[in-house]
């Protein structure tokens, strides 16, 4: 297998797996299931960042989105414990299928990228691509406002939402 197509297969996959945990997110009436989708979702984004060569992006983009709020979301989600028993036994009876075919799918990934890494090409000259300064310029010269608005935008989600959940006090 060639470097183009180990390439392409895994961008193809990244993008099947992207557009499939979007979809899980809207269509599934479960918040942690939803949960779960949102991660594999933000982790194929990631793929294609990395892919693309933007590694660095692809780092915030798992230790941020993944790492924090996925995490918290689901974190938060299995605290509350919204499980009815019928969930909890059917997560029990798949534990031992969906282990298999995870061992099984990341035997198979781990075997092409050792095949793809031995016939690759020289690595990108350094500041190329995935330059985190040059990255960083970008987003703190040219992109500034938009950055700021966006913050901006995430407080006020963020109050909204301590307002929305916050108990009503009977006097």
């Amino acid at each position: 297998m060639t470097f183009q197509t180990f390439h392409l297969i895994a961008f193809v996959l990244c993008s099947l797996a992207a557009v499939g945990g979007a979809l899980g997110v809207v269509l599934e009436r479960r918040a942690f299931y939803s949960g779960l989708a949102l991660a594999l979702s933000i982790l194929a984004v990631a793929g294609l960042f990395a892919l693309l060569g933007a590694t660095f992006l692809a780092a915030l983009q798992v230790l941020i989105y993944v790492g924090a709020v996925a995490v918290i979301f689901l974190f938060v989600v299995g605290f509350l414990g919204v499980y009815t028993e019928a969930e909890r036994g059917l997560r029990r009876r798949y534990l031992l299928v969906g282990a298999a075919t995870t061992a099984a799918a990341l035997g198979f990934i781990l075997l092409q990228v050792w095949r793809a890494l031995r016939e690759a090409a020289p690595a990108v000259a350094p500041g190329v691509a995935g330059d985190a300064r040059a990255f960083a310029e970008a987003l703190f010269e040219r992109f500034a406002l938009p950055l700021e608005l966006t913050s901006l935008f995430f407080l006020i989600a963020l109050v909204a939402a301590v307002y929305l959940t916050r108990g009503r006090r009977v006097p």
